[in-house]
């Protein structure tokens, strides 16, 4: 009978390891379902952070646009104001000549020669020694603005392919 009564305790040490390996593969499969969850987690934080920084970025870039548009449409103001400023000034000085006396018509002949020499006088002032317009420098500096407004927004890309009014994007 001692040799039965040494048998059961090694059956039950058996059956023991038997469980303990059976629960050591439930534990590490509970383990691996754990860490496959965690990653799906972390994949999908993972692509709502992409989205997130995606919706970002295209609120900058059409905010950046909706800025340049507000520059352009208040340069745009501004030149049509300088040309309503100049046809005014034209017309104060067009009143002031009919308001003169009539002179006679080889006095009037001069005058006209004297006004077209003015008027070429006036095309060259307006021309600096730069080689560029009034309107063309007064362009010039709203871009380089725009420019540096858009470098300070940390929009260096944009800024350094900006085109005459419009942005080229391109890729990278």
């Amino acid at each position: 009978m001692d040799d039965a009564d040494a048998g059961a305790p090694d059956a039950e040490a058996a059956a023991d390891a038997a469980d303990g390996q059976d629960s050591e593969a439930k534990d590490d499969a509970e383990m691996e379902e754990e860490a496959e969850e965690e990653a799906r987690e972390m994949e999908e934080e993972a692509e709502l952070a992409r989205e997130v920084e995606e919706e970002e970025k295209e609120k900058e870039e059409e905010e950046m646009l909706q800025r340049e548009e507000e520059a352009q449409e208040e340069e745009e103001e501004e030149e049509e104001e300088q040309e309503e400023e100049e046809e005014q000034q034209e017309e104060e000085e067009q009143d002031g000549m009919d308001a003169e006396a009539q002179p006679d018509a080889e006095v009037v002949g001069e005058e006209e020669e004297e006004e077209s020499e003015e008027e070429s006088e006036e095309e060259e002032d307006e021309i600096g020694a730069d080689g560029m317009t009034a309107y063309e420098r007064q362009r010039q500096r709203n871009i380089a603005r725009n420019k540096e407004m858009m470098m300070s927004l940390s929009v260096k890309q944009l800024a350094n392919n900006m085109v005459v009014g419009r942005c080229r994007l391109t890729p990278g």
